[in-house]
């Protein structure tokens, strides 16, 4: 059996091909990722780039771009990519 069948690969969510694309140029270029890094692996418990300064920096960044304002109370679930994509996907989507 292929483990493909139990994996299937799908996107995330509903949300737009380049909503997706600027979230990740926003975590590559805030965290400073190497080509090879993939930003939708980033998280903030794996990567020592990834401190307060520059969570402020992806939380401005998103809310600039996506002409957003993030409520406080969710600035503690900017901690990896996937976690800021569900916050926007509840957001926006």
């Amino acid at each position: 059996m292929n483990v493909s069948e139990f994996y299937p690969q799908q996107r995330m969510s509903n949300l737009s091909e380049k909503f997706e694309d600027h979230l990740k140029e926003i975590i590559r270029l805030s965290l400073q990722l190497r080509d090879e890094e993939n930003p939708e692996d980033a998280r903030k418990v794996s990567n020592p780039r990834w401190d307060s300064l520059v969570q402020l920096n992806i939380l401005l960044a998103i809310e600039s771009q996506f002409s957003i304002k993030v409520d406080p109370q969710h600035y503690s679930r900017f901690t990896s990519y996937k976690s800021i994509y569900l916050l926007l996907e509840e957001m926006l989507g």
